[in-house]
């Protein structure tokens, strides 16, 4: 396993795609994980540039790579766990927020922005297994809304089976011991994320572990901003190899790096 290292800007995806066309050339299987569709499709496009007749599909987003194991898993779809899009689980939390008798939230599903905010909190608490807000005299108003929300969204959860990320990513890790090895290509990337969720380190945590004990390479790509992931992967990973990109824009032209 090798970590790549290193600021916005210092090359780090133009190490990934330099390294990823080098192997697929080679005929190796290759797996590029990226935080969102944007990231694919660029990175995609500049790995056409120089390799043309790609076999499969080298790069996934992280949800993408996430569906695919889950259907490789379950091979019976009745058998899946049903999930939510983020777009379905904004909804369902906007309409909550219309229905409470909210205090200091009031009439906040009428407010776009303001409910994002309220959404992303809500998913945040549910993520780090938060069952009850500590309570803080101040903001106790806004405290007591979010518990409300919180409470309401969970029991809508648990009533209608619905599995959120964080129940995705433990049901993947209890599963994954069953998993075909060769349904993970040779040489695993993931790269562009400035940092990780809860969720999405425990999944990439385990398929990293999987990965190691199967003899696939993998190597993650780290924005140095990033301390408390980067403690926390060489915490987990203290044997892994560190790629530090420091190069201009004049030695990314030329392939030059730091090791």
């Amino acid at each position: 396993m090798e970590f790549i290292l290193g600021n916005f800007g210092s090359g780090k995806t133009h190490y990934v795609r330099q390294k990823a066309v080098e192997l697929i050339s080679k005929q190796e299987s290759v797996l590029i994980i990226v935080p969102s569709r944007r990231h694919k499709d660029q990175l995609l496009t500049d790995i056409l540039k120089t390799q043309k007749g790609i076999i499969g599909n080298p790069v996934q987003t992280l949800g993408e790579f996430q569906n695919r194991l889950i259907e490789e898993l379950f091979p019976i779809p009745s058998t899946r766990p049903v999930s939510l899009s983020n777009f379905e689980k904004f909804l369902i939390i906007s309409s909550i927020c219309g229905e409470l008798p909210l205090k200091a939230f009031h009439g906040i599903n009428q407010r776009p922005e303001l409910m994002k905010m309220v959404y992303r909190l809500v998913q945040s608490i549910r993520e780090k297994d938060i069952e009850h807000l500590q309570s803080i005299p101040e903001l106790q108003d806004k405290i007591s809304d979010i518990q409300l929300i919180l409470d309401k969204y969970q029991d809508i959860l648990k009533k209608q089976n619905i599995s959120d990320p964080k129940s995705i990513a433990d049901i993947i890790n209890r599963n994954l011991p069953s998993l075909n090895p060769d349904f993970l290509a040779d040489n695993i990337f993931a790269d562009g994320f400035v940092d990780f969720t809860a969720t999405q380190y425990k999944l990439l945590h385990s398929i990293s572990e999987f990965a190691i004990a199967n003899n696939k390479n993998i190597s993650v790509s780290l924005s140095t901003i990033s301390e408390e992931t980067i403690t926390q992967f060489q915490t987990d990973f203290p044997n892994a190899k560190h790629i530090i990109t420091e190069h201009t824009e004049k030695a990314r032209e030329s392939g030059q790096f730091s090791n």
